[in-house]
C-alpha cells in the first residue's frame, strides 16, 4: 500500500486529501481509499507557504516509515544441508541456480 495526496477541485476552491493506494484482490485491481481530509488550499495557505509540497513530503515520509517496516532479515547456516524434500516447490520454481550459485549459497540447497 502506498500513500498519494489527491488534489480535488471543488466549487469553494482546491481541496487536499490523503489516499491510500491498495490492491483489491477480488476486483484484481488497485483501489483507493480514503485516509484523512487536510482541507482546502485557501486555508491551509496560512499554515504553510506551499501546502502542497509540504504534504507531498509528509506523505512520502509516511510510504518510507510503511516500506521500512515490511523488511524481512534472513540468516542461513553454510554448514547445513536441506534436503530438496523439505523446501516448498514453490522456492524452486522460483529460484535462479544460477543466481543463487554466484551469491555462494548454491551448496546450501544441494
Amino acid at each position: 500500500m502506498a500513500y498519494r495526496l489527491d488534489v480535488r477541485k471543488q466549487e469553494k476552491g482546491t481541496y487536499l486529501i490523503i489516499q491510500k493506494k491498495y490492491w483489491d484482490k477480488g476486483k484484481k485491481q488497485s483501489r483507493t481509499k480514503h485516509h484523512k481530509s487536510l482541507g482546502y488550499l485557501h486555508d491551509l495557505q496560512k499554515q504553510y507557504p506551499d501546502p502542497v509540497a509540504h504534504f507531498k513530503e509528509v506523505i512520502s515520509q509516511m510510504n518510507a516509515e510503511e516500506n521500512g517496516s515490511k523488511k524481512l532479515a534472513l540468516e542461513i547456516d553454510m554448514n547445513e544441508k536441506l534436503q530438496k524434500k523439505h523446501i516448498p516447490d514453490i522456492i524452486w520454481l522460483r529460484c535462479d541456480y544460477e543466481n543463487i550459485s554466484r551469491v555462494g549459497i548454491g551448496s546450501f540447497f544441494q
